[in-house]
C-alpha cells in the first residue's frame, strides 16, 4: 500500500468514528477509470469498496492498486458491497448494469453521454427513485477552472452575461486519439466537442439550437458550427468545432485545444484549455479599468484529474448530506436533447426549439 493510501485509511478510520460513510464502488473500463477510482480512493467521506471488471483478474488487479476492498466480475455480489457505484463504462453494457443499479436501489452516476436518445434517457430516470442521487460526471461541468468561471459569472464579475464562444480544435495527434469511426459518426458526442452540459451548467436552459455541420473528414479534418439561444433572455452561445488531422498538441488526455470566451456587459473572461497542459493563464479577465489572471502563481488546478475529486465531493455530498448534485441526470437529458437538436438542425438546416 502507498503511504498517502495508509494516509488516507487511517484518517478514513476516525472519520468514520464520527459519522457515517459512503461505500462507493467503481464499474467498467473508462479511459479515466484510475483517475476517477483515485478520487474516490482519497476522499474521506466515503470507502473504496469495490472494482467491478467483467475481466476478474484484472478487477482484483485494479482492486489491489488503487486501494479498493473488492475486485469482482460478479455485479450482483458488487452491488452488495456498495451504497453508490460510479460506472465508467459506455454503450450498451453502461446502460444495462445502470439499470442493475437502480434496480437494486443504489445510488448512481454514469459518464457522459449516460444516453444516445432521450428514450433512453428516460428509461434510466423512470427507473431512479426520488430518494437516491442519479448524477452523470461530465469532466468538462467539474473542472476546476471552469467551476471557478461559474463562480466569476455568479458575483457578475463582468456584469450581465450576453454571449459566450466555446471553442474546440480537436488535433489528430500528441494525446490519446478518439477513433477515426467517432468522427465520422455523430461527432457532437465525442469528448472535446460535446460542451452543451457546460453550457447548461454555466448559464442556464437551452430553448433553440441551429447548426452547420460538416463532415470530420480522416484527411481533410472538417468544422461545425452550432448556434444556441437560451431561455434567458438575450444570451446566445457559438460552438466552434474543429478537427484538424494534420496538427500535433501534446496532451495526456485528447489533443485539443478548447477555449471559453464570455462577454458581458462590463468586461470579458477568457478560460483557456482543457484536454491539454495549459501555457497561458486558465483564466484571463478584462474589467473597463483593469485586467488580471488566475494562472500558475494560483492553487487553482489545471489537471483534469480535478475534475474527478470536484466530481467524487459532489457525489459524496449529495448521498451523505442531500446537496443538490451540479449535474443531476435529469439535466444532463436536457444536455442531450440539445445535442441531438443540433444534430436535426444540422441535418435539416432549420432551427429547432428545445422542449
Amino acid at each position: 500500500m502507498s503511504l498517502i493510501g495508509s494516509i488516507s485509511r487511517r484518517a478514513r478510520s476516525w472519520n468514520q468514528a464520527r459519522k457515517s460513510l459512503l461505500r462507493v464502488g467503481v464499474a467498467g473500463d473508462d479511459l479515466f477509470a484510475q483517475s476517477i477510482a483515485m478520487a474516490y480512493a482519497s476522499n474521506l467521506d466515503c470507502i473504496p469498496a469495490a472494482i467491478w471488471h467483467p475481466d476478474p483478474d484484472l478487477a482484483k488487479e485494479r482492486a489491489d492498486a488503487w486501494g479498493f476492498g473488492k475486485g469482482t466480475d460478479d455485479f450482483d455480489r458488487f452491488l452488495g458491497l456498495v451504497d453508490a457505484v460510479e460506472l465508467v463504462d459506455s454503450g450498451e453494457r453502461a446502460r444495462e448494469l445502470a439499470k442493475a443499479a437502480l434496480k437494486a436501489g443504489r445510488h448512481l452516476s454514469m459518464r457522459r453521454p449516460f444516453a444516445r436518445s432521450l428514450a433512453e434517457a428516460d428509461a434510466l430516470l423512470s427507473m431512479a427513485r426520488s430518494d437516491r442521487v442519479f448524477r452523470v460526471l461530465d469532466d468538462a461541468v467539474f473542472y476546476p477552472p471552469h467551476r471557478r468561471l461559474a463562480a466569476l459569472l455568479e458575483d457578475e464579475e463582468i456584469g450581465e452575461v450576453s454571449n459566450v464562444r466555446f471553442f474546440s480544435n480537436l488535433a489528430g495527434s500528441g494525446g490519446r486519439n478518439l477513433p477515426l469511426s467517432d468522427l465520422e459518426g455523430d461527432y457532437l458526442f465525442c469528448d472535446p466537442f460535446d460542451k452543451f452540459g457546460l453550457a447548461i451548467s454555466l448559464l442556464g436552459r437551452i430553448n433553440r439550437i441551429q447548426g452547420v455541420l460538416h463532415p470530420m473528414d480522416a484527411q481533410r479534418g472538417g468544422q461545425a458550427v452550432v448556434l444556441a439561444r437560451f431561455a434567458r433572455e438575450a444570451l446566445y452561445a457559438c460552438f466552434e468545432l474543429v478537427y484538424s488531422p494534420s496538427e500535433a498538441i501534446r496532451s495526456e488526455s485528447y489533443p485539443a485545444n478548447e477555449q471559453i470566451e464570455v462577454g458581458g456587459t462590463g468586461g470579458y473572461i477568457w478560460v483557456n484549455r482543457f484536454s491539454s497542459p495549459t501555457f497561458e493563464p486558465a483564466i484571463a479577465v478584462r474589467l473597463p479599468d483593469r485586467y488580471y489572471q488566475i494562472g500558475v502563481e494560483s492553487s487553482l488546478d489545471y489537471d483534469r484529474s480535478g475534475a474527478h475529486r470536484n466530481a467524487s465531493i459532489d457525489m459524496t455530498d449529495a448521498c451523505l448530506r442531500k446537496k443538490p448534485s451540479l449535474y443531476p441526470a435529469v439535466r444532463a437529458r436536457h444536455a442531450l436533447a440539445v445535442l441531438l437538436g443540433a444534430m436535426e438542425a444540422g441535418k435539416t438546416g432549420k432551427l429547432v426549439d428545445i422542449a
